[in-house]
This record gives C-alpha cells, sequence and structure tokens, in this order.
C-alpha cells in the first residue's frame, strides 16, 4: 500500500472489521456473508438475519445469488462507507481468488464465485492464517491462473496486483455503500400501505368500480407472486441438490495432504531429530499432517537436568515445550503444516487397489490392505458460499476406501516410488530408531480411494 493509504482500525487476525483508507475512500473488510433464499423479498429476509445475530448494517449484491454482507455499527463502520469485497467483485468479475499485502505480515484475502462473495473469504489476517484459508479455497473451487491473485513472492498461481489500483472512486459505487437496515417497515413498504390505504378511502367515497377493478388486480397480482415464488422454491432446490452433489469437500480426500508431500516433510522432519538430548536417546517419532510427535528415552547415567539443558539449546525460541515421563522417557511434539492435496475425482481409478497390491508383490515386501466403509463428510457451506442445508445428507459415495498399512526398513518414499499418487493418501507415518545397527524401522499407515 502506498504512504497515503492507512489502517484505521487495528486488524484482528480472528477475523474481525478492519477500515481501510484507500484513494480518498474509506473501505470495509471482514463482513459476515450470508446468502438470501428470496428474490422477491430479500431485504425483509436481511432484516431479520441482522436483528437475530445482531448487525444492523448491510450491503446487498443482487444477481443469479443474491447475499448480504453483514457488520454492526458497533464495529466502528458507518453506512458512508464501502464494502471492499463488493467493490472487487464486480472489478474482477465472476470468479477469482485474490490476496493482496497490506504490510509486511499482513494480508487481505477475498474470493468470489458466480458473482458472489465466498463466506469466510472476506478477512485480513497473518501469513499463515490467510495462506492456509488460500489453499483451502483453491482446493474447493477451479480457478485458472488468470483468475488468481497473490503476491509473488509466495510462488503461487496467478499475479499480483495492489490493491488501491482496484479501490478506486470510479470502481466504488453507491451500490457498493453500506446501507442502515431498517427494523420494521422500510419507506417503500410504508408507501405501498399509504397506496392501499388510498385505495380504501376511495372505495369509502364511492368509487366501488375502481375497487373492483384494483381487488381483481391485486389477486392477479398475489397469484403471479405465489407462481413466482413456487417457481424459486423449485429452482432453488434444484441449484442446492446440484451444489450438494457437485461439492468436492463431501470427499475425505479433498483436505488431506498428497501423499507425495506427506512422505516428504515427514521423512525430513524426522531425519532432523537430533539421535540423543543430554544423553537420552532418540526412540520413536510418529508424524502426522499437523504434528510430529518424538519420544526419547534416558540412557544410564543421563539426567533429567541433563535433558533439559540441552532440549532448551536444541529448541532456544521456547516454543518447543517437552514432557519428562516417570523419569525414563521425554516426548515433545512439532507442528507440521501441509496444504490440502484437492480433489482428483477424475484422474481415479477403478482398479486402485489392484495396483497397489501388484507393486508391493513385484517388491516382495509384507503389507496389509483392508476394505473399510467410505466416509461422507458434510462441510459448512456450499461451492456457491450458502450454507450447508439443514438436514441436508450428502451424496451417495462414489468410490471405494481401503486402508493399508507396511513395515519397511527402507524409508517409505522409496517404497512407495512408482505408484501412481491419485487415490493414495498417507495419514502416519512412525520411525523406531534401532540403537544396535544405528537405523530406522519404519511403519506407513494410509487409506485407498478408487472408483466403484
Amino acid at each position: 500500500m502506498s504512504r497515503h493509504d492507512t489502517l484505521d482500525a487495528e486488524p484482528n487476525d480472528k477475523g474481525g472489521v478492519t477500515v481501510l483508507s484507500i484513494n480518498g475512500r474509506k473501505f470495509v473488510v471482514g463482513l459476515r456473508w450470508q446468502a438470501l433464499k428470496s428474490s422477491v423479498n430479500f431485504m425483509r429476509e436481511a432484516r431479520l438475519f441482522g436483528k437475530e445475530h445482531g448487525m444492523d448494517i448491510v450491503v446487498i449484491r443482487e444477481g443469479l445469488i443474491i447475499q448480504g454482507g453483514f457488520v454492526s455499527k458497533k464495529s466502528g463502520v458507518t453506512k458512508e462507507m464501502y464494502s471492499a469485497a463488493s467493490v472487487l467483485t464486480d472489478v474482477l468479475g465472476q470468479s477469482w481468488l485474490s490476496v493482496f499485502q497490506l504490510a509486511e505480515d499482513l494480508f487481505y484475502l477475498v474470493a468470489a464465485d458466480k458473482n458472489a462473495v465466498i463466506p469466510d473469504s472476506d478477512f485480513i489476517g497473518t501469513e499463515a492464517r490467510v495462506r492456509q484459508r488460500m489453499m483451502e479455497l483453491n482446493s474447493m473451487f477451479e480457478w485458472s491462473d488468470d483468475q488468481i491473485i497473490a503476491p509473488e513472492s509466495w510462488s503461487f498461481a496467478g499475479t499480483e496486483k495492489k490493491l488501491e489500483s482496484l479501490l478506486t472512486p470510479q470502481n466504488a459505487k453507491k451500490k457498493h455503500k453500506l446501507k442502515q437496515l431498517t427494523f420494521g417497515l422500510s419507506k417503500r413498504e410504508w408507501l405501498r400501505i399509504g397506496g392501499l390505504v388510498a385505495v380504501a378511502g376511495a372505495v369509502g367515497v364511492g368509487a366501488w368500480t375502481y375497487y373492483q377493478m384494483a381487488a381483481r388486480a391485486e389477486r392477479e397480482r398475489i397469484r403471479q407472486a405465489q407462481e413466482a415464488h413456487r417457481a424459486e422454491l423449485a429452482r432453488l432446490d434444484a441449484e442446492q441438490r446440484r451444489l450438494i452433489a457437485s461439492t468436492s469437500l463431501t470427499r475425505p480426500w479433498t483436505l488431506k495432504p498428497r501423499s507425495s508431500q506427506m512422505l516428504h516433510l515427514c521423512q525430513e522432519a524426522i531425519y532432523s531429530l537430533p539421535i540423543s538430548i543430554g544423553g537420552w536417546a532418540f526412540e520413536k517419532a510418529t508424524c502426522k499432517p499437523s504434528m510430529l510427535d518424538a519420544t526419547y528415552e534416558r540412557k544410564t547415567g543421563a539426567s533429567n537436568v541433563d535433558y533439559l539443558t540441552e532440549f532448551s539449546r536444541v529448541f532456544p525460541t521456547g516454543d518447543v515445550k517437552t514432557l519428562i515421563n516417570n523419569d525414563n522417557t521425554a516426548t515433545f511434539s512439532l507442528a507440521m503444516n501441509m496444504s490440502p492435496g484437492g480433489d482428483e475425482l477424475n484422474q481415479m481409478r477403478k482398479n486402485v487397489r489392484d495396483v497397489f497390491v501388484s507393486h508391493f508383490q513385484r517388491i516382495d515386501l509384507p503389507f496389509k490392505v483392508d476394505a473399510k466403509e467410505s466416509e461422507l463428510i458434510v462441510p459448512e457451506f456450499l461451492p456457491n458460499g450458502a450454507p450447508w442445508p439443514k438436514n441436508a445428507a450428502p451424496p451417495a459415495p462414489t468410490w471405494n476406501t481401503y486402508a493399508f498399512v507396511f513395515e519397511s526398513a527402507d524409508i517409505p518414499s522409496n517404497i512407495l516410488s512408482g505408484l501412481p499418487e491419485d487415490g493414495i493418501r498417507v495419514a502416519i507415518i512412525e520411525a523406531q530408531f534401532k540403537e544396535e545397527s544405528a537405523s530406522f524401522s519404519w511403519k506407513t499407515v494410509g487409506e485407498l480411494y478408487g472408483l466403484r
């Protein structure tokens, strides 16, 4: 951002509301985006939602999906400010993913699909939090490189752009301004009631013919509105069923890291552990996508103080904590950061089990593969950003699931080398250190997914 553009509010890394002053305008980040189901009475629906959730300011986006961006004026916003996400959605097009750098470790993430802002994507956060959400969104939607904006230093797809080049006075229009939610009847609705009162007055004066015409017109209007409402409900129901069937987040492998990433990062982390800490010898490590747990065993002559003193030298920042158990073993955990592998349903094979089994038969290594029930995940949101419908079951699985496990003296990546990666997810890698041979023994656990 240039030196003329400032952050008016302290950003909250938990997704709080922030006001950006850019090009002489004030833009709000951090709105709660909610799809509005009614195409006719969406303002009434917005007022009900705002009242229920304690939010009294809104910006409305009308299109294939009608949605409101809600916020409370207690957050320090006013109705003269603009929604940054709403402006960007009209500027960048129907579907896109963007990250803008605001400061050294401060980034703004916002994304849209079908010209609607994706919920939980309009926020400012640290690089770690924004990167994680960006990877999640990228695995949920299909964006080409020209639909992605990201800092060049991230080595991500797409190109880098400056936020101030998009949030300009020319792009910030009246429809992007925040509006006060009026709880009760709006001015337009009061005018409609006033019109009906005027008709009633005319009847009182004796305009019976006019009354009959107005009554017929009103009945016809009600009939057409009811038909339109039924048609809209049918369309929404059909669209909802289509979205439920298409969402990749119901498939369990989507948010799990690809096996190549899991193998590389876990093996690298395990080999980086010291063989000894203060005379306590490395015993074993268990690596999962989010955490690596290490265990050390006390050797003769070594003490608790020896271990703790050396541990503080190995991990000098104090971020890693250790626990001594029964004065003979010690454990600690290291955080692992792996990105979701995404959805490869179209690349999966029916014979994934046979291919896997044949590979182990060729290398003559014992293994175990068992069929298990295919799990279904119910995500929080549909691909269009609308909340997942209550009591709506995900589609029946179209894949088979197999649990596998094997033990080896060689590293797991060498064992699995040559196997097609699609449809394979490694969940756990265990390494046991054998002191007599100064080598590791490995145990690898995971799942196979193949089309039915």
